[in-house]
């Protein structure tokens, strides 16, 4: 592979994690204020992201 190939093979891998990264927080944090505003206590509401979803 060329230098300039290998560039954008790596910025092209760097923008799929962030916005793979992204999407998880975001989804993450979503479904924790939904859980919060369902009156599920804080140290009960990280986990149980999955069956509220």
């Amino acid at each position: 592979m060329s230098a300039n190939s290998q560039a954008a093979a790596r910025f092209v891998t760097v923008t799929m994690g962030l916005v793979v990264g992204l999407t998880f927080l975001f989804g993450f944090g979503n479904v924790f204020n939904l859980a919060l505003k369902l009156q599920v206590p804080v140290f009960v509401a990280p986990p149980s992201r999955r069956p509220l979803t």
